[in-house]
């Protein structure tokens, strides 16, 4: 796997890889109590014959505000996209409340 490897060779990437939007949400709630940044490759659509990716940089404020931007490589505003970031949008709420900030970006 490709993400792990430059996890491993690379110190203090935290890059990690995840096959659901549900288990980037799981693992966000640990980083987010230890204050260190994570860089995530999420597969966005929970439709298992799709295979759309996004970048995330997530960083961990002392404040405990927590800030996170997806890198879309490609339009972010095309209508097959823009569920997957509208319900990554409503579950990052649900989860955190006003204590994050969720903003995309096409990279």
């Amino acid at each position: 796997h490709l993400v792990r490897s430059y996890d491993n060779r690379l110190n203090n990437l935290n890059l990690r890889s995840f096959d659901t939007p549900g288990q980037f949400l799981h693992d966000l709630s640990r980083w987010h109590k230890t204050g260190l940044p994570l860089r995530a490759v999420v597969r966005l659509d929970e439709d298992p014959r799709r295979w759309h990716r996004v970048a995330f940089d997530v960083r961990n404020h002392e404040s405990g505000h927590t800030t996170i931007i997806a890198l879309e490589p490609a339009s972010a505003y095309n209508p097959d996209h823009m569920p997957g970031f509208v319900k990554m949008r409503e579950n990052l709420t649900s989860q955190f409340g006003r204590k994050i900030s969720f903003a995309v970006i096409e990279a």
